[in-house]
């Protein structure tokens, strides 16, 4: 490898390392602990756990990967070459796929052929093969008691040779005719080091299972090949090479050294090199393909061999003691914990999968973060990790290979690795099937069950993205709906494989294979296709079957005018001019508080004065004829607040009208139930309250948006004790905040309590962020765990506290509204509060500048996206 190759492998890896550290330490803070309930910080701890034990095991790779060792085939001379014992091991398997590899055994080259000594093992005791070995002139070893299975069927070959080399070969495993050539010689180079075993890649003369059911032969390279030509090549480096069961050449005194082949766990390959390099003998890979087999025969084969391995894995890590091993050094350690480690990948895989589904479908957060961080964080490690990957592997794997892979085996593999984690090992060893069989219906559709399972809840996952990003403009869902798209890709794409592929006589037609092959060829964009086509499905049904809710993410209150007392007007009115200017100025919303209760008379049918509510109705029509959502809220209801059990009727009286006469309004009139609940009307009284007038409303209005807020001024702290409609989608939760109170309300009128307040500043320090930070995530849990969207429909600043501090309180309170997707809805226009001159029509524009109307934001370029594309639903 030149200078400026390895620099450039050098460089890419230092990238990726940093870009993956960067993302583990973000990975970290996203835990939502103590916030998100104590489900959603167990499953989040659980699912950064498994994260960065993949982490390790790409760092690992990358660590061995950077200068790798490829080590040389020395030239000797021909009387070197000592004598060789080649065991070929048998059970149950056809005795004509033995002979094949006999043959072959018997046809390799050597320098004296006298020196090569060939030997079936056979753990069957079968007549036929005892037959074969006579016709054939090899030795025989039979078994009866099958005891330690492989293990135990080697080292009775073992016992009963005594060449210097052993070889050992799968009944299946075909030598190319130059093995010995290609491998003898390392164990008689220069290095002082003595060598244990040369390890050769297994290779297969047909399509593994993954290439044939996938129709991607000329797309996918065989599965095994990644490990074989790029993982186990970067272990020669620290002397970590892993024993793979067949097609290697040991040192016999290594094997005796050892204890022969271990019989501690089901996988006696895994645990047999590890013990060879324990007591100090050198192992080595090589890249070449010398022999060549059969993959497994069916889904059933191919399931039941990744277990046997998953658990073996686990076993031998767990007996040996890896970490505990004064006879490994570090770097070995490291790497054989990283074997041991990447069987959680079905762990890890299981939990990638229903992570999204956890908090789409169920609304657990699992992590706390926004689009952007994504973006910045996960992103660009992504695309790095993938980059590198393909690099170091040689386009041997990728990302989305690795992907398919462990989508395709995780659901075989969850239970008997989980068992095999918490103790409940399986000592029984499995031969993998290579007959040419075929697995019954009812098997593959057990496979695909789990998968089909998640599957369906993937879809409802998507809908509900959808919704939020099509209905409900949260943006921030891409990050969700992404994740789920591509699970369902996967998810298709392991169904797809389970019901295999049948190869049949009409193929050899030059016209079908012609076909066939256009159809391998578009494998993947075909199950995109068929993903897109799906997922319509669900933007179909919330199209047209779902009420949208009214544009509000910006919006202003015009308060001290109708929530007045009756023939007592306050400082403000409300003027067609200033919904004008409003809706100029870029708000998408009014809230306008009404004192309905002081306008409706016992005497005259119990009847809200029509005179008053046709001047409501009057700026009402005007503002949404201006495309403003119009948020109508009962307000100053006090006699309902000190009297409760005898105002209730005219409370909801006053709904029954109200629900009446504006039943046939656009969705854009939203009602609020009553501003600010408090004294009597207590938080058990009030959720009665709520839950009559709700179902009061529904009469006439089942889809229309209704505000609700939590007792005592709609207080944070008392959002716990709300009890809103259950399975109603058109429930909005409203909070209000002005806190500090002694800034907010300093030097106000309205509020005796702080009239004489001044100078109490807000700097927007540490401490008064991420107080302000913590109090509306609060708020953004709650509503999440209820499945709610969420207003702050009051919130403001004095104006006598300095522009500086009022406009910076201001700014920080909406950009942590916009952060958790509330919308806002600033209190008030032109009084106390206010922002806008009535006099001259002009905005304050230190507070209310083009910084918070600014389409800057991803939500925003989104949103003028969906505008462009005309994307149903989407006003």
């Amino acid at each position: 490898m030149n200078k400026l190759k390895k620099f450039f492998i050098a460089s890419i890896i230092i990238i990726s390392s940093f870009f993956l550290t960067t993302y583990t330490i973000w990975r970290i803070f996203t835990i939502p602990i103590l916030k998100g309930g104590i489900i959603s910080c167990i499953i989040a701890i659980i699912l950064i756990l498994v994260e960065i034990s993949g982490i390790f095991d790409t760092f690992v790779y990358y660590y061995n990967s950077n200068n790798q060792f490829y080590p040389k085939l020395l030239d000797i001379e021909p009387e070197i070459y000592p004598d060789i014992d080649i065991l070929v091991t048998i059970y149950n398997e056809p005795a004509g796929l033995l002979k094949k590899t006999i043959l072959a055994c018997l046809g390799l080259k050597y320098p004296d052929k006298d020196k090569v000594h060939i030997f079936i093992c056979d753990d069957g005791n079968r007549e036929e093969i005892e037959k074969l070995a006579k016709d054939l002139k090899v030795g025989y070893f039979p078994r009866k008691d099958r005891k330690n299975a492989k293990s135990g069927n080697l080292n009775n070959g073992l016992k009963n040779t005594k060449s210097y080399l052993v070889a050992n070969f799968d009944v299946d495993m075909i030598p190319e005719n130059d093995f010995l050539i290609k491998t003898v010689p390392y164990f008689f180079n220069k290095d002082p080091s003595r060598i244990g075993f040369v390890q050769t890649p297994q290779g297969f003369y047909k399509p593994d299972l993954f290439q044939s059911y996938l129709f991607a032969e000329n797309i996918m390279p065989n599965e095994q090949e990644f490990f074989y030509k790029s993982i186990q090549i970067s272990k020669n480096k620290f002397n970590s090479v892993i024993y793979g069961g067949t097609n290697a050449v040991f040192l016999r005194k290594a094997l005796e050294d050892a204890g022969g082949f271990s019989k501690i766990s089901i996988t006696e390959d895994f645990a047999t090199g590890i013990l060879i390099q324990s007591k100090g003998y050198k192992a080595l890979a090589i890249n070449k393909v010398l022999a060549k087999g059969l993959p497994p025969s069916s889904l059933k084969a191919l399931c039941r061999q990744r277990q046997r391995w998953a658990r073996g894995c686990i076993q031998t890590g767990k007996r040996l003691g890896i970490l505990r091993r004064n006879d490994l050094n570090f770097e070995q350690k490291i790497n054989y914990l990283s074997s041991v480690f990447y069987w959680y990948f079905p762990l890890k895989q299981f939990l990638y999968i229903i992570t999204p589904i956890i908090f789409s479908v169920f609304g657990i957060v699992i992590a706390k973060c926004n689009f952007a961080q994504v973006l910045i964080f996960w992103l660009p490690m992504q695309i790095l990790s993938a980059l590198t990957l393909r690099i170091l592997s040689k386009n041997t794997r990728t990302f989305h290979q690795t992907r398919m892979y462990e989508t395709i085996l995780s659901p075989s593999l969850v239970l008997p690795v989980l068992c095999e984690i918490i103790g409940f090992s399986k000592n029984e060893f499995v031969v993998t099937d290579k007959e040419k069989s075929a697995d019954s219906l009812i098997y593959r559709i057990g496979f695909i069950i789990p998968n089909l399972i998640l599957s369906v809840f993937t879809v409802v996952g998507i809908s509900k993205c959808l919704d939020w990003i099509l209905l409900q403009h949260e943006f921030n869902q891409f990050t969700t709906l992404f994740w789920l798209i591509c699970n369902f890709y996967f998810l298709s794409a392991s169904i797809f494989f389970a019901f295999g592929r049948t190869e049949a006589k009409f193929f050899e037609n030059k016209l079908i294979v012609k076909i066939k092959d256009i159809f391998r060829k578009s494998m993947i964009p075909f199950l995109l296709m068929i993903c897109c086509l799906i997922l319509c499905i669900p933007i179909l049904i919330i199209s047209n079957t779902r009420s949208k809710f009214p544009v509000m993410k910006r919006g202003i209150n015009i308060g001290n005018c109708f929530e007045a007392p009756k023939d007592i007007p306050w400082d403000m009115d409300i003027k067609n001019e200033y919904l004008d200017a409003i809706k100029e100025k870029g708000f998408d919303h009014v809230r306008i508080p009404v004192r309905f209760s002081d306008y409706f008379d016992e005497k005259k049918g119990s009847m809200i004065d029509p005179v008053f509510l046709k001047k409501v109705d009057e700026y009402v029509d005007y503002a949404l004829s201006k495309k403003l959502t119009v948020i109508l809220d009962f307000h100053h209801y006090d006699e309902v607040m000190k009297n409760p059990s005898v105002e209730e009727w005219k409370f909801y009286m006053i709904w029954r009208q109200l629900s009446e006469h504006y039943r046939n309004y656009p969705k854009e009139l939203v009602f609020e139930l009553l501003n600010e609940p408090k004294d009597e009307l207590t938080p058990s009284l009030w959720n009665k309250f709520i839950k009559t007038s709700v179902t009061t409303i529904r009469e006439q209005n089942p889809n229309r948006i209704i505000i609700i807020g939590p007792y005592f001024f709609y207080n944070i702290n008392f959002i716990y004790q709300l009890e809103l409609p259950k399975n109603d989608p058109h429930i909005m939760l409203a909070f209000h905040y002005y806190e500090p109170y002694e800034f907010a309300f300093q030097g106000n009128q309205y509020h005796p309590e702080y009239a004489e307040i001044k100078d109490i500043p807000w700097n927007a320090n540490k401490r008064e962020l991420k107080y302000l930070s913590d109090r509306f995530e609060k708020i953004a849990n709650w509503a999440r765990e209820k499945k709610v969207k969420v207003i702050l429909n009051e919130f403001g600043v004095t104006k006598e506290v300095q522009t500086e501090d009022r406009a910076l309180w201001i700014k920080e309170t909406i950009r942590e509204a916009e952060k958790n997707n509330f919308a806002w809805t600033y209190w008030e226009l032109g009084s106390g509060f206010g922002v806008f001159d009535t006099k001259t029509l002009k905005w304050d524009d230190e507070i209310f500048n083009e910084e918070i109307f600014s389409d800057k934001s991803v939500d925003s370029f989104l949103e003028s996206v969906f505008k462009t594309l005309k994307i149903p639903n989407f006003r």
